[in-house]
Order: C-alpha cells, then sequence, then structure tokens
C-alpha cells in the first residue's frame, strides 16, 4: 500500500509557488544578514570594550612626585646611649624615616639590591638602640 501511495504522490504534477513566497524569502534573508551584522557588531563593541578596560589595567610606572631624600649610616644621627628618652626619640624618627624610604622604594619598584640596602640598614638601627625602645609598626 506505500509503494502504491508514493506512486501517486510522485504521479502528481509539482506545484507553482506563490509571488508572495519570494517576498517572504527575500524578506527572511535580510533578517538574518541584518541580525548576524548585528551580533557582529556587538562582538566587536565588547572586545574592544574588553581591550581599553585591560589597556586601564596595565601596572604604570610612577615616578615619585619628589626626588625622596638618600639615607646613609652617617645621616641617621642617635642619640648616645646615656640617655634613653632621646635614643628612643631618635630612633623612632630614623625608624620611621627609613619606613618611608622602604615605602616610597617598593613604590618605585626599586631593585632587589636597594630593597635589601635598605632593610639591612632598618634591622641594623632596630638592633642598635637598647631593649626597652619598641619597633615602630609599619
Amino acid at each position: 500500500m506505500d509503494d502504491a501511495l508514493h506512486a501517486y504522490l510522485a504521479a502528481l504534477p509539482e506545484a507553482p509557488p506563490s509571488p508572495a513566497l519570494w517576498t517572504r524569502l527575500a524578506q527572511a534573508r535580510q533578517r538574518q544578514l541584518r541580525r548576524r551584522r548585528g551580533v557582529a557588531l556587538g562582538l566587536a563593541t565588547g572586545c574592544l570594550a574588553l581591550g581599553v578596560v585591560g589597556l586601564f589595567q596595565l601596572p604604570r610606572q610612577v615616578a615619585p612626585a619628589s626626588t625622596p631624600p638618600q639615607l646613609s649610616r652617617a645621616a641617621i644621627d642617635l642619640a648616645p646611649a646615656t640617655s634613653p628618652a632621646p635614643l628612643q626619640s631618635a630612633g623612632s624618627d630614623a625608624v620611621r624615616a627609613l619606613d618611608r624610604e622602604l615605602q616610597l622604594a617598593y613604590a618605585r619598584n626599586a631593585s632587589d639590591a636597594e630593597l635589601g640596602a635598605l632593610w639591612d640598614l632598618r634591622r641594623n638601627l632596630l638592633a642598635s638602640h637598647s631593649p626597652a625602645t619598641q619597633p615602630v609598626d609599619i
């Protein structure tokens, strides 16, 4: 029975398409092209936005506003060990100055050698104080 049905359907003449069909096909194709252009434009805009955001996220080399003073062992003036109060005050000021130097060095991405020298100087300064002197928190 299926063979007879297939033979009957194959023998039928083909119906001509209506003129409105071609208009609908052309309109559907135009919608498809507009949608593709919109998606492509949206993707391009998104990529551009991500690129701009990525540029703002890059690390910047920021120069310090002024050249920080260079400290040396001779520049750190400590009071004599016979008077504990001035020693603590002078030591705290020196440690604070060294801490500022360390912060500035880290901010300008100083070399490991420069940072190591500043840390050694700070360590030696703290070690030279009497036991009553407390280190300054950073």
